[in-house]
């Protein structure tokens, strides 16, 4: 569900910006002073292949926290979830609850650790309840994250990310606890614009993704390549006069497809926007309101 994806990419639990900092206010397109979000998600389901008529009733609604301290970093993220199971009757039960994620910092302001809890919530796929796990960061003398290591709730080491820096380029390879690669990224930095191979677990370049930013380093235009130079996909980007997104003009030149989607804001007396709507190829498909606390 593509809702779903961008929440699990605004909230994923390894998430850091690109400065290699905590998530802050202005990776949530936030100005100062807000102390917490609620973030409601609005998205039409499908009927027979056939979207329902796109009123507030009609839609299926999915709502996020975030807590931020005074300094504008972010302390918090509720989250829902969701799992389903079978009962002796064979009806189908959906249940939910929260996965917290926890925020520590080090003396620098660098995250530590991003600590998940699901409250201990029975797992009915495991038999038992979950614990917490979490992400550890490690950074060198000049504060650049150098190691993201994954624990899982026995707490042990599941896998690890190693990142390495030379000039204006990035390395960040990631391994199991035998060594062996999953996957990797090389990063390259060049004025406005940016360069990022992808690597397989045989250590080969798999394709090549060309970013080029504005002069306010907002991406104004990605191509994705093969390892042959064969244009694959293309992402056009405009904003509006508040830097937020605006529109996307998306191309995938295999399949022959085009895909336009359009944004729409409304803000609040802060300049924070509080709805944002969705358009794909002129129809609504998603709103999100954001309710907001001030300090």
């Amino acid at each position: 569900m593509r809702i779903l994806a961008l929440l699990a990419f605004i909230f994923s639990l390894n998430c850091y910006s690109q400065n290699n900092n905590l998530l802050a206010l202005q990776d949530f397109e936030l100005v100062s002073g807000v102390k917490s979000i609620c973030i409601s998600v609005y998205d039409s389901e499908e009927s027979f292949g056939e979207p329902k008529l796109l009123n507030k009733k009609d839609f299926n609604s999915k709502n996020e926290s975030i807590f931020f301290d005074t300094n504008g970093y972010i302390e918090k993220i509720n989250r829902p979830s969701f799992f389903s199971e079978r009962d002796s009757t064979g009806a189908v039960n959906c249940n939910s609850y929260f996965n917290v994620f926890s925020y520590q910092y080090d003396q620098n302001k660098k995250v530590k650790k991003i600590i998940k809890n699901d409250g201990g919530v029975y797992n009915p796929i495991s038999g038992k309840k979950s614990e917490n796990s979490y992400r550890e960061f490690f950074y060198n003398e000049t504060n650049e994250v150098i190691r993201i290591d994954h624990i899982n709730t026995l707490g042990k080491l599941e896998f690890s990310t190693r990142i390495k820096y030379s000039s204006n380029k990035k390395t960040e390879m990631t391994y199991d606890t035998n060594g062996k690669l999953l996957w990797g990224t090389k990063h390259s930095n060049n004025n406005l614009v940016d360069s990022l191979y992808e690597i397989n677990p045989s250590k080969k370049i798999t394709s090549i993704t060309v970013i080029e930013h504005n002069e306010k380093r907002l991406p104004i235009e990605e191509r994705k390549f093969s390892t042959d130079g064969k244009l694959l996909l293309q992402w056009n980007h405009s904003y509006n006069a508040k830097n937020n997104l605006k529109k996307t003009t998306f191309i995938d030149f295999e399949d022959n497809e085009k895909k336009v989607t359009e944004y729409t804001y409304d803000y609040d007396s802060q300049g924070n926007w509080i709805q944002k709507n969705e358009f794909i190829n002129n129809e609504l498909k998603v709103s999100l309101i954001r309710r907001i606390k001030y300090y």
